[in-house]
């Protein structure tokens, strides 16, 4: 089941494990949407918070998920699990069985 891996701006998501009611945002710097990602490295991710209450240290820990798909609907990974979000960047690795190196 072989799948490009997804490096879409609006593929990563951030998804807070411990999540209060929140109407601040969170955005994914890096990668962007050009980015490649070579499977079997470790690859840096980065976040930012709109500025707006609250803050990235009221969200407590993060999940990360590679999702694919026109509207991001199918998961392939979590990229990391309990990322504190005031952090604004973690490491994850990606296997290569996820699929071809890619950024579609």
């Amino acid at each position: 089941m072989a799948k490009t891996l997804t490096t879409l701006l609006a593929a990563l998501w951030l998804t807070a494990t411990l999540a209060a009611c929140a109407s601040a945002s969170l955005y994914c710097t890096s990668p962007v949407a050009s980015t490649v990602w070579t499977a079997g490295r470790s690859q840096t991710i980065s976040w930012t918070d709109d500025k707006a209450p609250p803050r990235l240290a009221a969200y407590g820990a993060l999940d990360i998920e590679l999702l694919s798909g026109a509207d991001d609907e199918n998961p392939v990974a979590t990229l990391a699990r309990g990322v504190d979000a005031s952090a604004r960047s973690c490491s994850a690795w990606v296997s290569p069985a996820w699929g071809p190196n890619g950024s579609d």
